[in-house]
């Protein structure tokens, strides 16, 4: 890919499909082999104090997470979102093991996804990015760089390779992570927050402060301790330990909480308060937001075109906007541990494990079947379903642990370490197959290359999305004091008891793409073996029927 890059997604699109880009539609691969965490510890440094604290503490800073994951990538990597270095795949439609996030040396243990790019956290702190690097959401160099030997490094090889972000953070622990569509901001272990990257807005680079257009490299913010993050397209939310919520970016549809002036909109790159008290959980779609307090009630603001805020427009409000944070009523019935949105719809995850869904619906987005459909859904000028007004429970979704919007699709993980997927498929974004047609209800997501994985954190991005999952255990271990167990004795006895014409016809079996599971006392397949083997299981894959949440 060596044609001149641009900032915006779709022109972007356009121009990779103008083009003709020799895409390799590869399937998924064997599932990695488990391997053991790596002992090396890196030295870490507190680093710099975030602002001074003041009020009783509601919230604590992030937890880095211990347990290692492998990281599974599908949809379009056109622009490099898939993070597959040099390996020449630009389309996954089931997830695919990264092979440049190994368990035993990056050992990634939590991850954000952008609208083109990513971000994943390892078990010592360090954070790795790829992806678009237009405006330095990568927060790392990737054009005109070269080798120690002076000769050029190919710039989408750079993006696509997932690197480390230093600068200021190099020797800082960082426990959480956190992606806009061009900006990327964390948290340290001493509740600071850094960023880097830009803004934008509807005419361009807004800037990521009033006085840079652009931070190439990490930058402390002026926050009091922080103790989460949500992004939007091109704005930021940071939750306080004391409960308080900071606004900054693009504020042009009153995503901030607050009004902009078109001749004062630089004045929203400063991260200011709202006025809102005890709050215990933040989350933003595209353009709007939301805020929960202590007491369960739920706050929202900004761009209310497709009822993506569920507040029913008021007579002081612009059309389609709520222009500070206003309690949604629609929700008071419902105990809400998290809230999330996309482009024009919006999930709330229930503390029973159940999940909410209102806004737009006519890719849906919202995996509510048309029988299930509330009074309050509206219909296009063709009429087809458009949007509800109405949260409504996704039915057959249950024990969900996180839930998270792409543009147009959303994903769903479960406690039992599945993924759920729905929505648009124009880009393989939901991981269902080779298929470009919408995703009705929330359908299972699976590939040989999660078979043996238990999913804990998914991703979505614009065109793409990331997953990342632990190795299942083993069904039965061995005693620490060297005696089996009735179930090993009685294993070992069936597994001793094949009849020897059937083992020498499992010698003689060909490898076919059902045999070709990797075991641990094997040897990884190379990268030449890797792609012949998704060479043949494009070209047999079955016609599987998804299993569905609504069965």
């Amino acid at each position: 890919m060596s044609q001149t890059r641009v900032t915006r997604r779709s022109q972007r699109q356009q121009e990779a499909l103008g083009t003709s880009l020799n895409k390799r539609e590869l399937e998924d691969h064997e599932a990695p082999v488990p391997t053991k965490p790596s002992k090396k510890r890196v030295k870490v440094s507190s680093g710099p104090k975030p602002k001074r604290t003041t009020g009783r503490k509601l919230n604590s800073i992030p937890a880095l997470p211990n347990e290692l994951l492998n990281v599974f990538v599908f949809g379009t990597g056109s622009m490099n979102e898939l993070g597959m270095g040099d390996l020449d795949v630009d389309v996954a439609y089931r997830p695919r093991l990264n092979p440049n996030l190994p368990r035993d040396k990056i050992g990634v243990v939590d991850l954000a996804v952008g609208g083109m790019h990513s971000a994943v956290l390892s078990h010592d702190g360090r954070v790795f990015t790829w992806g678009v690097n237009d405006d330095f959401a990568l927060g790392r160099p990737t054009k005109n760089q070269t080798d120690k030997e002076g000769n050029a490094i190919d710039n989408d090889l750079l993006e696509g390779t997932p690197s480390q972000v230093t600068g200021a953070i190099q020797r800082l622990k960082v426990t959480k992570v956190c992606c806009s569509d061009n900006l990327t901001s964390v948290i340290t272990e001493n509740g600071s927050c850094f960023s880097w990257g830009t803004f934008r807005c509807s005419d361009g680079i807004l800037g990521f402060s009033e006085s840079s257009k652009r931070a190439s490299e990490p930058v402390q913010m002026p926050l009091p301790e922080v103790a989460q993050l949500a992004a939007g397209t091109d704005h930021i939310l940071a939750l306080t330990t004391t409960g308080k919520v900071y606004t900054w970016g693009n504020g042009q549809q009153c995503q901030l909480g607050r009004r902009m002036m078109d001749r004062r909109r630089l004045q929203g790159l400063n991260p200011e308060p709202l006025a809102l008290k005890n709050i215990v959980a933040v989350g933003a779609g595209s353009y709007h937001s939301f805020a929960i307090n202590n007491k369960g009630k739920v706050y929202a603001w900004g761009l209310n075109m497709t009822k993506q805020c569920a507040i029913a427009d008021e007579e002081d409000e612009e059309e389609g906007i709520v222009t500070k944070p206003t309690l949604v009523e629609a929700l008071e019935p419902y105990k809400i541990k998290a809230i999330t949105g996309g482009e024009h719809h919006s999930l709330a995850l229930l503390e029973d494990g159940r999940v909410l869904a209102w806004g737009r619906q006519d890719r849906h987005q919202l995996g509510i079947p048309d029988d299930a459909l509330p009074e309050s859904l509206t219909k296009d000028e063709k009429g087809y379903n458009y949007s509800i007004s109405t949260p409504t429970i996704i039915p057959g979704l249950s024990n969900v642990v996180q839930v998270c919007c792409g543009t147009h699709h959303s994903l769903a993980v479960t406690n039992d370490g599945k993924v759920y997927s729905w929505g648009s498929s124009e880009n393989y974004e939901v991981g269902q197959g080779d298929t470009d047609e919408e995703i009705v209800v929330p359908t299972l997501v699976r590939s040989k290359a999660i078979t043996n994985a238990s999913i804990r954190v998914a991703g979505a991005g614009g065109q793409f999305s990331v997953i990342a999952g632990a190795p299942n255990e083993p069904e039965t271990k061995p005693a620490e004091n060297g005696v089996k167990t009735d179930n090993e004795v009685k294993s070992e006895s069936e597994n001793n008891s094949t009849p020897p014409q059937q083992e020498e016809n499992e010698e003689k079996k060909p490898v076919t793409s059902e045999s070709t599971e990797m075991h641990i006392d094997q040897q990884p397949p190379t990268t030449e073996d890797q792609t012949t083997t998704q060479s043949t299981e494009e070209k047999k894959e079955p016609a599987e029927e998804a299993d569905s949440t609504s069965s």
